[in-house]
């Protein structure tokens, strides 16, 4: 009968994963937000009193939220969501690279690893920006290292017997009438909503719900045996090798 919060491992300034926060704030869920701009959103956003900001290296907020756990919410969910929407796209300095990786991976999977010890059985929804990865296109190199470590993640994380993981191997996804992630392919993406937002829903409340809705889920997993979802426009078919000549003719 507790009411049900998320926690969100990534930074609101991205597009997609605000719109992935305020989609489950519009479902009723207390959601708390752990990134390094913690301090400066409790800051500029009073006015955001659904959303309970976590700053990953204060002991006291990481405290503060074990404590509800016990107190007040029961977790749904964790949504580990590396920044997805690299604007402008192209190299990047090995400085800036280095900031990428150590604040949107290595901070998120340093933190978990804090709480970990403190939660009960809980579901890890791991965000993947694999096109890139898959394409195998140069023109972003920071995709496909972050790609790359989401996956080696993945793997790691799969022993751990507190967590039940899902991957999100994350298409071409459309807020505006531009495409949000992927900027460097001339091609359209997919409504958010339909392809992300409603699927990521499902996911959570099918793991936590009735029998019927875990039914559901022992289905789309084949038993459990599969835990890759792929959302968004070819997000499934990039995963085939002949699509990589085709590349060209999209960047």
């Amino acid at each position: 009968n507790q009411p049900k919060c998320c926690l969100v491992l990534g930074d609101m300034h991205d597009p997609i994963i605000r719109s992935q926060v305020m989609d489950l704030y519009r479902r009723r869920f207390t959601i708390f937000v752990c990134s390094r701009d913690a301090p400066s959103y409790r800051e500029h956003e009073e006015d955001d009193d659904f959303l309970v900001h976590l700053d990953p290296t204060s002991s006291s907020d990481l405290a503060n939220f074990v404590q509800s756990l016990n107190s007040t919410y029961e977790l749904a969910s964790i949504l580990f969501m590396p920044n997805l929407s690299y604007h402008p796209s192209g190299e990047m300095s090995l400085s800036q690279l280095e900031t990428e990786i150590r604040s949107n991976t290595l901070l998120y999977y340093c933190t978990l690893m804090k709480l970990l010890p403190h939660l009960s059985h809980t579901q890890l929804i791991l965000f993947d920006p694999s096109l890139t990865y898959n394409m195998k296109v140069a023109h972003h190199p920071v995709e496909i290292i972050v790609s790359g470590i989401v996956k080696s993640l993945y793997q790691s994380l799969a022993r751990h017997e507190k967590l039940d993981l899902y991957l999100i191997h994350l298409g071409i996804l459309q807020l505006t009438a531009q495409p949000s992630n992927y900027k460097f392919l001339n091609l359209k993406g997919s409504n958010v909503n339909t392809a992300l937002l409603e699927p990521v829903y499902r996911l959570i409340m099918a793991y936590n719900g009735n029998i019927l809705r875990r039914m559901w889920l022992w289905i789309v997993t084949f038993g459990f045996l599969n835990h890759h979802w792929y959302c968004g426009k070819y997000s499934w078919i990039s995963t085939f090798s002949f699509i990589t000549p085709l590349i060209k003719k999209w960047t």
